[in-house]
């Protein structure tokens, strides 16, 4: 895996505490973007609790790119742990950014104000050239652009994405909500014919709809579900004080889940479209989310600098697909099922199902398309 999006479409549905819970729970070392144009700082002042100083972030990669510095180096230069060990220590809230296996959990602070976000689209081709570079290092980056707003996602990242993740609820609001971004995403990918890379996570599932009929409603296959489990979450999007129950609880659960769902829908959009394998393959197996507080070996940079130049160009695969090589994974399949991703049983939820259709029948939400 290399580069991974993620992005809500209405309030609430816990895209910034689903993103620093997969960072948390990443099998290999990750760099966590927080790219919301909205600069909530949510991060910062939620799971580090205001504990960390920094002047660090997105601003200063975008004066490096105007200075013409290398981007990669300012991207290493930039990020922070994504951890506070003294409010770790004091409060039991935070995990290690780094841990005895060498991995490591870094986050690049995203804009101080959303100004500076509203002038950040020249920088972005070429951070995401850097950010695919980096999976020759064996770094992933997760990337939380928040609430989408008519613009959708950059569209340099949708070009080189692995995968873009839409975080919706199960509800009505969130689905309404959700229907408009899905088309937007779906135009953005359709320009490069990378359609492929789109998928939906979950926040509950049945509350009341089931994944299947929101997969056929949003024409985007469901690729994982995260637990709604509020208490636990307080961790990841305020850095509250971790139960000793925490590792066994049903979002840490799913949290454990999802990172092996999204490993493979990556590994299968790549085989599909002939793409080679990275070099760095993250393990499936499941890692304890008891994270002990272990510093980076002597010696070792938390965060190694991605390849540049001709050796990045030769051995970093290409993310801009430029025809349809397999079947698309945005729509219903040729058998009327939309492909959901593994282990994931029908729900009959009739009474929902046509709750729900007639209210998109009526008008309301409609994105001028009929799915499902």
């Amino acid at each position: 895996m290399a580069l991974i999006v993620m992005a809500s479409a209405a309030g609430a549905p816990g895209v910034t505490s689903a993103a620093v819970g997969l960072a948390m729970t990443w099998t290999q070392s990750v760099i966590m973007v927080d790219a919301d144009p909205g600069a909530h700082q949510a991060v910062l002042a939620g799971y580090l609790r205001g504990q960390v100083p920094t002047g660090k972030g997105l601003q200063r990669v975008a004066e490096a790119h105007r200075d013409r510095r290398p981007l990669a180096e300012a991207v290493s230069d930039e990020t922070i742990p994504l951890a506070d060990e003294s409010a770790a220590a004091t409060t039991g809230s935070a995990t290690s950014s780094a841990r005895s296996d060498g991995t490591s959990r870094r986050l690049l602070p995203g804009f101080a104000r959303p100004a500076n976000a509203a002038l950040f689209g020249p920088v972005w081709p070429d951070l995401a050239d850097t950010f695919v570079g980096y999976e020759q290092a064996g770094i992933d980056v997760l990337v939380d652009v928040g609430r989408l707003g008519g613009d959708g996602v950059p569209q340099a990242l949708v070009d080189r994405a692995d995968l873009v993740l839409l975080v919706t609820r199960s509800n009505l609001r969130s689905i309404a909500a959700a229907r408009g971004c899905c088309l937007r995403l779906r135009e953005q990918s359709r320009l490069t014919g990378n359609e492929s890379n789109l998928g939906l996570i979950l926040i509950g599932e049945n509350q009341p709809y089931g994944r299947r009929e929101i997969a056929n409603l949003l024409s985007i296959p469901v690729v994982s579900v995260i637990a709604d489990d509020v208490e636990s979450a307080a961790v990841f999007s305020d850095g509250a004080r971790r139960s000793r129950k925490f590792g066994r609880s049903p979002l840490a659960r799913s949290l454990h889940r999802a990172t092996e769902e999204i490993g493979s829908q990556i590994r299968r959009r790549r085989a599909r479209l002939g793409l080679d394998e990275p070099q760095h393959e993250p393990a499936l197996e499941p890692l304890s989310l008891e994270i002990p507080g272990d510093q980076p070996a002597p010696g070792q940079s938390a965060v190694p600098p991605a390849p540049t130049g001709a050796a990045a160009s030769q051995t970093a695969p290409s993310r801009t697909v430029t025809s349809q090589t397999g079947p698309s994974q945005a729509g219903p399949s040729q058998s009327g099922s939309p492909q959901t991703g593994p282990s994931q049983p029908a729900t009959s939820g009739a009474p929902a199902a046509s709750a729900m259709n007639a209210w998109i029948r009526a008008g309301n939400g409609s994105d001028g398309e009929r799915h499902g």
